[in-house]
């Protein structure tokens, strides 16, 4: 078994990073070198009882890859390398660490054939694994899979006592592109020191810097390390290179030149000696002196040799000696040209040599030539001249790479190597011009729909590189990729006014091209790029757009990046009508949307930037990092998650921990403590993801058996302590380094909250009943008391926080804020917020601001259903409101510490919104009205009607501005179900138990029929209006318009039943939900009554779930019922049969037949059912509201942001209206004639 396609493209596979790729060939220890060094590592990886890790270090040149390149080919050739990444500073796949664990899977599953279907299960399991955190990717790609392993080896047979090592070989770990994530990966490579079934091995190289010194100082039990330039036969080794390769040189050249034979001793041992003396310790020196001396350009290995001799031994540290390893190379050059010619050369050089080596990503002679404007021939004449330093493929597909990093290092410093430095590059002159051609190849190639996709919301994952590199080749993708990267590093803005014209026309058809090429999360960090390059004052245009650009980001990168049709439509659609962008690109919305129906936008940018979204429970706990960089979230899914602030992405999550009570921010934000409901403390490192610190509060002796679970736990400011609330009103403070109980404190009644001081000396805590705050000192458990006012009797929950200076105490009641002088217990300023309720509280690290989440009570039903967000400037005493949203009320708010960003998860939601505190002018604040809990368009589409806040409302759907007329005032009874008559002439509304029969021309009452006993659950009118069946818990019943009835039928019980008559009223068709005292499970069927006699004649039987919605067809013959169990089936009344079954991906609850009967009318959109034997959507009949997503049959047309997905729909004739959270209604319209079009066109 392998990976298949599908799944390799779920988890990537960088080729060129493989020890044996094209891209990672070279040079390789030779026969008799570096022996010693490669026999203990042999030794090292066979041990059992031997350290996981061997690190071998070392400064540039030495030689590091050569090893890593040797012993992947030993290990390799013995069966046991199990994978190799080799990293690399200036390919933007083999410096991406978001690859290198998946990459590492793919070899493994190639290697351990048993692996592949853990790794399909983790796939399976986790689609989006390769854009997850490491920890993630490691855990779930390799670390559980080798765990499910039989204790066999990779490549012995079960049973073997002494299975072989499965090595891993890495290379440069140094040049991986993220230092944070070097320290992680270390860490996470340390675990394979757990796995019991494999003995695993790993090897890798890299520079001794810093942080990497300081991350295996951490694992220090689980490596060893060996420093490379530190051998004492690095001058034996490098002889012996030398003595193999110019022996091979000699072969070579009297090979091709017989009547020049070189001397048969040639270059003798003299020269030998005196080579190994310059190269040492660098084996790049001896290196690059071979292909010096190999050149064929030359013609003469011997004049090549006496150049490097004569240059005489480099003098220095081995950094200075590198340097000077290129002198005779760049030497050679200019002794071949005049000095006119060499002014010329050296332009043509800074130009192509320059461009090589600062581009981020290598690219073939090809792409590169197109890159730069220039042919292919002038390419491939310098790069002739440099093939001592340059690897120079002889393929077309292959990059350009730099043999050593070193060599760009020389040819941009100061070094002096040349009197005449032609060569030099000036860095800054060379990504200025890399800039400018970017934008040309961009302005060439940029469109919109590029890769010619079949519909709107095609995903890209479904397109092929092949299809991509179509129609962007490989120059147009870099130049897409890292125009911003080249302009940052420019040193100059005399570009702006062009990259401002150029986003003016492009910014849509760049992010597209983006989303192609899984960049899109990178675009609000090129947006940030540009906007610190971009002067305030003489740039202020640019400087608002890109503003605009950064909010429009926000809001819609994650959908562009999944589906880039959607930049032209969701995201258009959906932003702020005074967007910027919005604005130039509106008539890039698809034809198929009619612009003149859509559903109104705010107005401005509001303070709400973005939503995040992942947890599966509702989120109770919320923490700014002191950096202001992350946002940690805790939730009943019993995870923990950490975001970046700035682009919304989840960068780490923590799972395992039940019942999460509180997390905190500790050690200057590098980690994070959270303690569970049953007193279980972790602490954990963000970076590696590991648990640092594990164990549970101790009971203390005189510890009551209710006081057995942790209410509440507060963590102070460092994180450093610990308050726990235990049961009802003991309080214990621990040290978490110590692992150690600092006191015990024991309230005068229930402690509801509690607080730590800023500096940790003092601790807060509030009791319910006696309306008290006690403050303690820990050091001496002095105690001081405030007495606060009782609350009418009404008691709620406190909230208590210190300013950061510890001056003031913030108290939250059931319907004031107030704030308190610690110092002598006055109370200083009061708000007063009832009706609504201060949900939470928390200052700014400053102590500037102080911000709350008030929960509104909108329908004096003593239930949250709405949540503002206010800050109160401490300084001027001014209270702001910042945001809210109608129908989610907080259960969790945070202000980052420098008071920018406001965090605030509702009561019942599982998303976070993070706010822009500082947000000026205008906000749209979302009413706190209830939720739009039903909509229904008449039969001919003009008119709509909408159930809100017990208030029932029409809407013209004609008109172009929608204002809607209230029909049914506000009253205190529940609106269940709303139905128009065929003719449109009345509608009859279910209220609580009875029904009301409405005339639309008079908007007037007209008739109640009398309520029959049981609640009224669902009504239907006959084809001419004349009769009405009303269908309660207890049986059904038909009604004349004029409020008699007509008949009533048997009685029964029903669940929430539905009802249908037919076109000629002779048959009435009811969802029954039949119960069974030996079966527990319900049994759902569809009968059918005869009107005139009163008997039942048919039953239908096939939903697995309550039946919602009933059709008749106009001829009678057929009936048509929605399910809970998210099916459509259509129904042969003659014969009892089920003729068709839609299966959809969410419920229906309202239908209906189309007046020719050819197709089913739905809430959700329209289904064609012309042929009767099959149920389906057709082209001709666009739209279905299904979920997230506006679709065609399975295809995605248009993406719904959470705040328009609503709480009901209803279509018909192309207009689709959304009943919406805050009371609103939303109406779109959709062109069939033009969809028609977009279809044939893509296909």
């Amino acid at each position: 078994m392998t990976l298949d396609k599908e799944d390799l493209e779920k988890i990537p596979c960088v080729e060129s990073a493989a020890f044996d790729s094209a891209a990672g060939a070279g040079v390789k220890c030779y026969r008799g070198t570096r022996e010693c060094l490669r026999h203990e590592i042999k030794t090292w990886a066979e041990d059992p009882h031997e350290k996981c890790i061997f690190w071998l270090k070392g400064a540039a040149g030495t030689g590091k890859s050569t090893i890593a390149r040797t012993v992947a080919q030993d290990f390799d050739d013995n069966d046991q390398l199990g994978a190799s990444f080799f990293f690399s500073r200036f390919e933007a796949e083999r410096n991406n660490p978001l690859k290198f664990f998946t990459t590492i899977a793919t070899h493994l599953s190639q290697k351990v054939p048993g692996l592949v279907p853990y790794i399909k299960d983790a796939i399976k399991k986790e689609p989006m694994i390769a854009s997850k955190t490491l920890e993630k990717q490691f855990k779930s790609l390799i670390l559980q899979p080798l765990n499910e392993l039989q204790a066999t080896s990779s490549s012995g047979t079960p049973g073997d006592e002494t299975p072989q090592p499965l090595v891993l070989v890495f290379d440069a770990l140094d040049e991986c592109g993220d230092d944070e994530k070097i320290k992680e990966i270390v860490c996470l490579l340390a675990k394979v020191q757990e796995l019991k079934a494999v003995q695993m091995r790993i090897f890798l190289t890299s520079r001794p810097e810093f942080l990497i010194c300081r991350s295996f100082n951490r694992i220090s039990s689980m490596h060893k390390s060996k420093t490379l330039q530190d051998e004492p036969l690095t001058k034996t080794d490098i002889s012996t290179f030398l003595r193999k390769e110019l022996s091979t040189i000699k072969s070579d050249f009297d090979a091709d030149w017989p009547n020049s034979q070189l001397p048969a001793d040639w270059p003798g041992e003299e020269s030998i000696q005196k080579l190994a003396e310059m190269a040492t310790p660098l084996f790049v020196f001896a290196t690059t002196v071979c292909l010096f001396i190999e050149d064929t350009i030359a013609m003469n290995p011997q004049e090549q040799l006496d150049t490097i001799l004569k240059s005489g031994v480099p003098q220095g540290d081995p950094d200075s000696k590198l340097y000077q390893t290129y002198r005779p190379v760049l030497k050679q050059i200019e002794n071949r040209l005049s000095k006119t010619q060499i002014e010329k050369f050296g332009q043509e050089f800074r130009k192509i040599i320059g461009s090589i080596i600062i581009l981020m990503d290598p690219l073939p002679i090809s792409p590169l030539a197109h890159l730069l404007g220039v042919s292919e021939s002038e390419v491939t004449a310098k790069l002739m001249h440099l093939k001592s330093v340059l690897h120079v493929p002889d393929d077309s597909t292959t990059p350009v790479r730099l043999l050593h990093l070193s060599f760009r290092e020389v040819l941009i410093s100061s070094y002096e190597i040349s009197d005449n430095p032609w060569f030099r590059i000036n860095e800054e002159k060379a990504h200025s011009m890399m800039t400018t051609r970017c934008l040309r190849v961009l302005s060439s190639y940029l469109k919109e729909d590029v890769c010619s996709l079949e519909y709107p919301g095609m995903l890209r994952r479904k397109l092929s590189t092949t299809e991509i590199e179509k129609a962007l080749p490989k120059h147009a993708q870099y130049a897409c990729l890292y125009w911003v990267h080249h302009l940052e590093h420019s040193g100059t803005n005399k570009c702006l006014a062009d990259v401002y014209e150029f986003l003016r026309k492009y910014f849509l058809y760049w992010l597209e091209a983006l989303s192609f090429l899984g960049g899109v999360s990178k675009s609000l960090n090129f947006v940030d790029t540009l906007s610190s390059l971009t002067d305030r004052k003489e740039g202020s245009k640019l400087q608002q757009f890109l503003y605009d650009a950064k909010r429009f980001l926000l809001q819609n990168w994650q959908i562009i990046d999944k589906a880039p049709l959607q930049a032209y439509s969701s995201a258009i659609i959906f932003s702020p009508e005074t967007s910027i962008i919005r604005n130039l690109f509106w008539d890039h919305i698809p034809e198929w949307i009619d612009t003149d129906e859509l559903p109104t936008p705010p107005k401005f940018w509001g303070a709400e930037l973005q939503k995040l979204e992942g947890h599966r429970n509702i989120i109770h706990k919320l923490i700014f990092s002191p950096s202001n960089k992350y946002l940690a979230s805790a939730s009943r899914d019993f995870t923990i998650r950490i975001w970046d602030v700035a682009t919304g992405q989840e960068v780490r999550i923590f799972e395992g921990q039940d019942g999460i009570e509180a997390i905190g921010f500790c050690s200057e934000g590098e980690e994070l403590a959270s303690v569970s409901i049953k007193g279980r403390v972790i602490v954990w490192d963000i970076a590696t993801g590991q648990q640092v610190k594990n164990f549970k509060i101790a009971p203390c002796p005189s510890q009551e058996r209710h006081e057995d679970f942790v209410a509440d736990a507060i963590f102070s400011s460092n994180s450093e302590e610990l308050m726990l609330v235990l049961g009802s009103s003991a309080i214990q403070v621990w040290n978490i380094r110590e692992e150690k109980r600092i006191k015990i404190f024991r309230g005068r009644d229930w402690v509801r909250a509690a607080a730590f001081s800023p500096d940790g000396k003092r601790v807060a805590f509030s009791c319910w009943y006696n309306g008290t705050i006690n403050i303690r000192n820990l050091e001496t458990g002095c105690a001081i008391s405030m007495d606060l006012e009782a609350n009418q009797g009404r008691f709620s929950e406190f909230e208590v926080a210190f300013s950061p200076d510890g001056r003031h105490l913030v108290s939250i009641t059931f319907d004031t804020v107030r704030v308190w002088d610690i110092a002598d217990g006055r109370l200083l300023r009061i708000f007063e917020k009832n009706p609504s309720t201060p949900r939470a509280a928390t200052f700014s690290s400053d102590g500037r601001y102080l911000a709350w989440m008030l929960a509104i009570d909108v329908n004096e039903t003593n239930i949250d259903t709405a949540s503002v967000l206010e800050v109160l400037d401490m300084t001027t005493q001014q209270v702001k409101t910042v945001g809210g949203r109608g129908s989610e009320s907080a259960s969790a708010v945070a202000i980052s510490p420098d008071g920018k960003y406001l965090a605030s998860s509702g009561r019942a939601s599982t998303t976070i919104r993070l706010w822009d505190a500082m947000a000026e002018g205008p906000q749209d604040v979302l009413s706190g009205r209830e939720p739009v809990s039903m909509v229904a368009f008449s039969h001919n589409g003009n008119l709509l009607v909408s159930v809100s806040d017990y208030t029932v409302k029409l809407w013209d759907a004609k008109k172009k501005k929608k204002e809607p007329e209230v029909l049914r005032k506000k009253g205190y009874e529940r609106i269940g179900e709303v139905a128009f008559s065929p003719n449109d002439m009345r509608l009859a509304l279910v209220v609580s138990d009875a029904v009301e029969l409405w005339d639309i021309t008079e908007r007037s009452l007209i008739a109640i029929p009398t309520h029959q006993r049981g609640f009224v659950g669902s009504v239907a009118f006959s084809n001419d209006g004349k009769i009405l069946a009303l269908l309660s818990f207890t049986g059904v019943s038909l009604w004349n318009i004029d409020g008699t009835i007509a008949q009533k039928l048997k009685v029964f019980e029903i669940d929430r039943p539905a009802v249908a008559l037919s076109f000629d009223g002779h048959q009435v068709a009811m969802g029954y939900r039949r119960w069974s005292n030996r079966c527990p499970e319900s049994d759902d069927l569809i009968i059918l009554w005869d009107t005139w006699t009163g008997k039942l004649v048919k039953t239908f039987r096939g939903h697995k779930d309550l039946v919602l919605a009933l059709a008749f067809s106009p001829d009678g013959n057929y009936l048509a019922s929605a399910s809970r169990d998210r099916t459509i089936r259509l129904w042969d009344i003659a014969t009892n049969r089920q003729t068709g079954c839609l299966e959809l991906q969410t419920m229906i609850n309202s239908l209906r037949f189309s007046r020719d009967g050819k197709c089913l009318e739905t809430n959700r959109g329209l289904f064609d059912i012309s042929d009767f034997q099959s149920l389906s959507q057709r082209p001709g009949h666009p739209f279905l509201l299904n979920g997230e997503w506006i679709t065609q049959g399975r295809d995605n047309f248009l993406w719904l942001p959470a705040d328009y997905r609503g709480t009901c729909s209803a279509f018909c004739r192309g207009h689709l209206a959304i009943g919406q959270t805050p009371g609103e209604v939303c109406f779109f319209r959709f062109r069939d004639e033009h969809l028609g079009i977009y279809r044939v066109d893509r296909k």
